[in-house]
């Protein structure tokens, strides 16, 4: 590092290492002590090299946003990073680096968590990245056991309660640390896993939380620097801010959990962790998940297939379509917070963590799956519809143009129809057009899914999958539906679980069958845009 003498810094333990950095801050350069500190930091983690050659238009927001963080961090914490940094040794590489540098930050470590899964990204790089969503941060599991035991206090005892003497996995704000224990009632020995936050992450979360405000207002103040002119960066870093509390909300968690439990019900449904009746404000209390991480269990070709396909609809379609008025949805589905293992008979899949959840009425979920259906069906008019009725904006007419623009767009050709919505979407947010923080939520959710379900099976198609799916649901929609043939006038999208009625499926499959003849036709019609295509 420039600022400093390289070859005397490595001779120094940590301790002394930090009160020179210290000296060097109080010191005459003082006044440029952050400027020049953070410049080296970036120069040796490289952030850009995160950023995916097909979003490099957005370098320079990331590599703005990450040093705006660092300057304004509070002294010590600045000076610990530099201190991470120093000690490395020159050999480990920018992206080693990056990653120590974002397991420190929990802002950053999170954005590692949804980087991590884009299938743009280098495969190389990515192999780093993926070691945020379980990996170890270095916490000291004397200091765990330490804070599970005063908070739990005689219950260690009444529950015979061992701590393993290793932490079993960390995350950007968890840590994880399993443990035996005996039911007092009947003598069985289970195993079990307690979920506490990492020492210090309340403080960090806290002060980084604080400065997402500032960062917004920065961001607000140079949006002509950047490609997203009218993108809302108060409102969206807002709904950030708020997931992000959540993370350090356990008994949040603990609550979500138990509705979770409920929610996943039935033969498909993946394992929830049950919890135990030892959880506190500050301690969560778990049945022990068994399996491993899903990308990494051993399963066969038609495991991974089946795999994906019930992780789809686990995490996609059971929100989706339900009778319920309100569905709960798992917010952060990465690799990390699924397990997976084959048996003779079954995958067996439980979903952790659930500490970020989402919530989609009905009348969002509906208007998501109009979205859809327009543009599988190639209706402007219905996209433009269910984007108006999303979105808080409300002006409806002046989508038009918006959405005429997007679907010329040749990356919105290459889509799937799942995949296309979603892209409307994300560019109508960027274009400045605000939706709930829920809907917004889902779609990276959705992202981050996405990326999990190609790893596992590289042939899935979130297409066919919907299809069969609701394929399924209208066949046994078909006694409610041939009722309602004999009262058209009292059918509604709200009777069936599909949330089509029977109008909008005759209207959609006469839009596909006009399309396929079209196609039949006039196959020698030459179409500069996929808009002209489709019709639209």
């Amino acid at each position: 590092m420039l600022l400093y003498n390289k070859q005397m810094m490595a001779s120094l333990s940590r301790g002394e290492l930090e009160a020179k950095l210290l000296s060097f801050a109080n010191g005459p350069l003082g006044n440029t002590f952050r400027e020049r500190a953070v410049s080296e930091i970036l120069n040796a983690v490289q952030p850009a090299d995160v950023i995916p050659d097909i979003y490099g238009e957005y370098w320079q927001i990331v590599h703005d946003g990450i040093r705006f963080l660092l300057l304004h961090l509070s002294l010590p914490r600045l000076i610990s990073l530099s201190a991470d940094q120093l000690q490395l040794p020159d050999t480990v590489s920018a992206q080693e680096r990056l990653i120590l540098l974002a397991k420190k930050i929990p802002t950053l470590h999170k954005l590692g968590q949804i980087i991590a899964r884009n299938q743009h990204i280098d495969k190389s790089f990515k192999i780093w990245l993926i070691t945020l969503e379980n990996g170890c941060c270095g916490t000291d599991i004397n200091i765990i056991r330490q804070i599970i035991e005063a908070e739990l206090g005689e219950d260690i005892r009444k529950f015979s309660i061992e701590i393993e003497p290793e932490i079993l996995s960390e995350a950007s704000v968890g840590t994880v640390a399993a443990f035996r224990w005996t039911d007092p009632d009947s003598g069985k020995i289970s195993r079990g896993a307690f979920k506490v936050i990492r020492p210090g992450i309340r403080e960090y979360l806290t002060e980084e939380l604080e400065l997402l405000s500032q960062l917004a207002i920065f961001f607000e103040a140079r949006r002509n620097q950047y490609p997203l002119k009218d993108f809302r960066f108060k409102e969206t870093f807002k709904d950030i801010q708020d997931a992000l509390k959540e993370e350090i909300n356990l008994p949040g968690e603990q609550a979500h959990l138990k509705a979770a439990s409920d929610l996943y019900l039935g033969k498909h449904s993946p394992e929830i962790p049950h919890l135990l009746p030892f959880s506190t404000r500050n301690v969560t209390a778990m049945r022990y998940a068994e399996g491993v991480k899903v990308t990494d269990a051993p399963m066969s070709y038609g495991g991974r297939k089946k795999c994906a396909s019930e992780l789809f609809r686990a995490v996609l379609w059971n929100p989706l379509f339900s009778y319920e008025d309100k569905t709960m949805f798992h917010g952060d589905p990465h690799a990390g917070n699924i397990h997976a293992v084959e048996t003779a008979d079954r995958i067996k899949i439980t979903l952790l963590d659930w500490s970020l959840v989402g919530f989609l009425s009905k009348s969002e979920r509906m208007n998501i799956l109009k979205l859809m259906l327009g543009v599988i069906a190639y209706e402007q008019d219905t996209i433009c519809e269910s984007l108006g009725n999303l979105s808080e904006n409300r002006k409806k007419s002046s989508f038009f143009q918006i959405v005429r623009n997007i679907v010329k767009n040749r990356k919105y050709a290459g889509c799937g129809f799942v995949e296309k919505a979603f892209y409307v979407i994300d560019q109508m947010i960027i274009g400045g057009i605000r939706f709930s923080a829920n809907l917004v939520f889902f779609r990276k959710a959705m992202f981050t899914l996405d990326g999990v379900l190609k790893e596992i099976d590289p042939e899935f198609d979130a297409d066919s999958c919907i299809f069969a799916l609701l394929k399924d649901v209208v066949m046994e929609e078909l006694p409610r539906r041939c009722a309602y043939l004999f009262f058209p006038r009292a059918d509604s999208p709200n009777h069936y679980k599909s949330l089509m009625s029977n109008t909008d499926i005759q209207i959609l499959l006469m839009r596909l069958w006009t399309n396929l003849l079209r196609n039949i036709y006039l196959p020698c019609q030459r179409y500069d845009t996929y808009a002209e295509l489709a019709g639209i």
